[in-house]
């Protein structure tokens, strides 16, 4: 295939890896109804959230520097460069409360730990590292406040949205790369074998618990994060983000920005 070199060298002799017999685990029936249900929940839950989904009409430029040991640990992550990169937006911030429904993935990888397939030096310690940190740095860029703020803890429409997406990227993305690829990307051809619902229901059982965990664990991170954030007597400055106009989608309004991080519902 054209892209065989991006996945040459994985190891389909190790369980949970991927291959012709993690292929078989589900039969093909099974997985195509499968595949259609989530895909329809996904759309379903979508289309519910986005008429829900306010952002505020104005967004607070920060005006402090970020202290060095933030600066440090921002410029660890890779994986949210575009989170640190982009100028602030509407469309930023909306990007970072989604995001911030799909940490629960690296604390289910820190309580469920699939290393049997880390045989290099400090691979292993790499895999915690990397996990530990995807869970660090929301915080910190929660404590630069503007758009890096999240929606108040009783609004659920942010959280219905990242499930929707995170199950079309699942059934579509992953599973097409998966089946194309025979790599079990995220575990949508196989379970792993640290999974406690291994068997031929475990992607209904992730399903079904990952609908419970998204929302569960975004409110309680953003809530413990919000405890520890410092407090900015200038928290009251806003400003109009340049370019984009009142109004603007996404939508204006439901709730107002603070520069220390902190959401306060209208």
């Amino acid at each position: 295939m054209m892209f065989e070199w991006a996945y040459s060298g994985v190891d389909f002799s190790l369980a949970g890896n991927g291959g012709q017999e993690c292929v078989d685990f589900i039969g093909p029936t099974r997985r195509i109804l499968e595949t259609i249900l989530f895909i329809a929940i996904g759309i379903v839950e979508m289309c519910i959230a986005y008429p829900h989904l306010h952002l505020p009409k104005t967004l607070p430029l920060v005006t402090r520097s970020a202290d060095r040991l933030t600066r440090r640990i921002l410029l660890l992550l890779m994986c949210t460069i575009y989170l640190l990169v982009s100028p602030p937006s509407r469309w930023l911030m909306a990007t970072f409360r989604v995001h911030m429904h799909c940490l629960n993935g690296a604390t289910i990888a820190m309580l469920f730990p699939v290393i049997n397939t880390r045989l290099l030096p400090f691979e292993t310690e790499t895999y915690y590292i990397q996990h530990l940190l995807m869970l660090v740095v929301p915080y910190f860029l929660m404590r630069e406040g503007g758009v890096y703020t999240p929606e108040p803890i009783g609004n659920p429409w942010w959280c219905l949205m990242s499930m929707g997406i995170l199950f079309i990227y699942h059934w579509v993305l992953l599973q097409g790369l998966a089946m194309l690829s025979f790599v079990n990307m995220n575990h949508m051809m196989c379970p792993a074998v640290s999974d406690p619902f291994y068997g031929q229901w475990y992607r209904i059982a992730a399903a079904v618990h990952q609908s419970l965990i998204v929302g569960v664990h975004g409110k309680f991170y953003t809530w413990v994060a919000q405890k520890f954030l410092p407090t900015n007597d200038s928290s009251s400055l806003q400003k109009v983000v340049p370019g984009t106009p009142p109004g603007d989608d996404l939508r204006s309004n439901g709730d107002t920005v603070h520069t220390n991080g902190h959401t306060k519902e209208l």
